[in-house]
């Protein structure tokens, strides 16, 4: 005559707990990695981004000069470009602005910049070149864009492209606008990118540069 036992209900419970414990530990492991492993994309695509932009401020604000506003470039500015539109600061740590303009040189098609001459000097003309505009929108989901505009001044055509949507700040700094700065040669700028991860976990990354315009007079040594 065969016996046949089976589990009990007390074992049965048992195994249902250490199968639903076992459970929630790799549910948290594996949520875990996710995390990680979504902080690490999120901040590396922001390094990425970060790094092209300020490759790009510090290409366009190198061809630059300080100088006062040139006539024939449809800019009023009383003061010395490049022009800081001041959003914020002190008398104590200096006041900066979220967007700046200046101007860059014309090229002609073997690379050299488009050149003025007079009986006495040899410089850039600079109504032959654009007028470049870096300026944060405000949008509604918290972060900013940081936009760029460029007007050709030559054909008057207008171009502007959005660099990020990950904008927390971004101040430009120039000696016109703060005292600390060395040189009215000098720019800089420090940026915020911020982006939301998986679980609403934000992250972010800051980045801060010094640009000298080259193309400054008296600035031939930098």
């Amino acid at each position: 005559m065969n016996s046949q036992k089976g589990m009990s209900l007390l074992e049965i419970m048992v195994v249902t707990a250490i199968f639903a414990a076992m459970t929630i530990v790799i549910n948290n492991v594996i949520f875990s990695a996710q995390v990680m492993w979504s902080g690490g994309s999120s901040y590396s695509s922001l390094e990425s981004e970060c790094l092209k932009i300020t490759k790009q401020i510090s290409a366009d604000l190198e061809m630059s000069a300080v100088m006062q506003v040139p006539t024939g470039v449809g800019l009023s500015y009383t003061d010395r470009l490049p022009h800081v539109e001041i959003s914020g600061g002190d008398d104590t740590d200096g006041y900066y602005g979220d967007s700046i303009t200046f101007l860059t040189p014309g090229f002609r098609s073997n690379g050299e910049p488009i050149v003025l001459f007079t009986s006495t000097e040899l410089s850039v003309d600079w109504t032959q070149g654009s007028v470049i505009t870096y300026s944060t929108i405000p949008t509604t989901g918290g972060s900013n864009i940081l936009r760029r505009t460029v007007t050709n001044l030559v054909t008057g055509a207008v171009t502007s492209k959005d660099l990020t949507t990950n904008l927390e700040s971004i101040r430009f700094r120039d000696k016109d606008s703060d005292v600390d700065i060395a040189s009215y040669y000098v720019v800089k700028y420090d940026m915020t990118l911020k982006k939301k991860g998986i679980a609403g976990r934000f992250y972010s990354i800051i980045r801060s540069g010094y640009v000298y315009l080259r193309n400054s007079r008296g600035a031939e040594d930098l």
